[in-house]
């Protein structure tokens, strides 16, 4: 039996991925509000300096990358996400 060849797409004719929705928007910001919360509750419990605090603010990052910037995302909104964030606000 031979093996398949891949098919490799055609360089400029990938489907480039529009502006995100409204909606996937709201819900990034919503994940990132139950992260902030998180990171607030970790900050009181373990401090800042603390090993748990950082992985979580890997985590955020992370996410940050793969839904943000991998959505197209413009580096304005996202600068403006951020600048909203703080753990000091955390949304009930």
């Amino acid at each position: 039996m031979a093996p398949q060849a891949s098919r490799a797409a055609e360089p400029g004719t990938a489907a480039k991925p529009g502006p995100p929705s409204e909606d996937t928007l709201k819900l990034i910001e919503t994940v990132l509000d139950y992260i902030r919360s998180n990171l607030a509750n970790i900050q009181k419990v373990w401090g800042v300096d603390s090993v748990q605090y950082k992985s979580a603010s890997e985590i955020m990052n992370s996410y940050l990358d793969e839904n943000l910037r991998a959505h197209s995302v413009d580096k304005d909104d996202i600068a403006e996400l951020l600048a909203n964030m703080s753990i000091d606000e955390t949304k009930p």
